[in-house]
């Protein structure tokens, strides 16, 4: 029901840009403010699932994965979310800056990962 109150605001947000066009600032803080909040209740939303594989995860081989993997998902969320709210207002070049920011985040804490992955295959040939 979260769901479809949130895309209910959306189109609202939508109907209204057009309209409130002529008042320069407050069309993009409008977007920007829907924006947020979809955002805030998306991770609401996924909060359970993340506890489970938390709590899953600990004290298995897959730990140190499952730590890495839900730190990407997390810096993934957190840069769309924030270059949208920077396109909605407007600064589409902070937007692809800090797309380019989480990309370079992600590998960087993907290296671990990324050198075990090759010493293994290192090991098998």
């Amino acid at each position: 029901m979260t769901t479809l109150k949130i895309c209910g605001a959306a189109l609202l947000c939508a109907a209204a840009v057009p309209i409130l066009r002529e008042m320069k600032g407050i069309s993009a803080l409008l977007s920007a403010a829907v924006a947020i909040m979809a955002a805030a209740a998306a991770i609401a939303s996924i909060y359970p699932s993340v506890s489970f594989l938390v709590a899953a995860a600990e004290g298995t081989a897959f730990e140190s994965y499952a730590a890495i993997l839900l730190k990407a998902i997390g810096i993934g969320y957190c840069t769309v979310i924030t270059s949208d709210a920077c396109r909605a207002t407007g600064a589409d070049t902070a937007a692809s800056g800090i797309e380019l920011l989480g990309r370079a985040e992600i590998l960087l804490i993907s290296l671990p990962l990324i050198t075990e992955l090759l010493s293994g295959i290192a090991g098998l040939i």
